[in-house]
């Protein structure tokens, strides 16, 4: 089983590193379906996006927002592209990846404020990216899933929220075990049961955690002491 473990985020990648080494090497990746358009555009100095649209586009298809994971210190345009060229033509959506600000080097909360960003870049231009109806799922797995409904809530508290359609949030990374009030911590026990038995070990998750908010973590516990 692929397990990553920290303590460092150096030690995420160079595991990581290995494991693409050996799935290259045993599985055939299928080539990309050049069928889903897609187009990069440089939307400030801060990030891009890449832009999909699907073969059946009408000009009036569902407009969504992509926040790809990767314990918000990995993970690009490429990383997740297979995925977003399935959703673009499954569900028939103008899909817009958004290539937010990674941690270490950019801390909370430069991701969510590229993403926040982003949905509103999308709804200002939605009819040159070929959309008429402006309302938005955002879309995320993992700490794309957590940007995903940290954008919806900020949003929705700056009385922005009203384009959001709906949120999708597969495995979501929701609340660091730190920041867990403690009249619920004997309930929030999912980290310590699976310590070990998922990609995501509980040692990584530490890691992705700290490189991501170490800045604003002290508040917050404070605030719960």
């Amino acid at each position: 089983m692929p397990l990553l473990y920290g303590p460092t985020v150096e030690n995420l990648y160079t595991t990581l590193a290995k494991m693409g080494e050996t799935i290259v090497s045993r599985f055939e990746i299928p080539p990309m379906d050049t069928s889903v358009k897609s187009e990069d555009i440089q939307i400030n100095g801060n990030y891009k996006v890449r832009v999909y649209h699907p073969p059946g586009a009408t000009g009036n298809d569902h407009l969504g927002l992509y926040l790809h994971g990767g314990g918000w210190t990995l993970g690009d345009l490429d990383i997740e592209d297979a995925l977003c060229r399935l959703v673009s033509k499954t569900v028939n959506m103008v899909l817009v990846s958004v290539d937010y600000r990674l941690a270490p080097k950019h801390k909370y909360p430069a991701a969510l404020d590229d993403c926040v960003h982003a949905f509103e870049w999308a709804i200002a231009n939605a009819s040159k990216l070929g959309v008429r109806d402006t309302k938005v799922t955002i879309i995320g797995g993992s700490a794309g899933a957590n940007l995903a409904l940290g954008s919806a809530l900020r949003l929705i508290d700056e009385g922005k929220g009203a384009p959001i359609s709906g949120v999708i949030a597969q495995v979501p990374a929701t609340i660091h075990p730190d920041a867990v009030p403690a009249s619920l911590r004997e309930k929030y026990i999912s980290m310590e049961e699976n310590a070990d038995l998922s990609l995501a070990t509980r040692s990584s998750m530490l890691a992705f955690w700290s490189e991501f908010t170490l800045s604003v973590l002290l508040p917050v516990k404070v605030g719960l002491s």
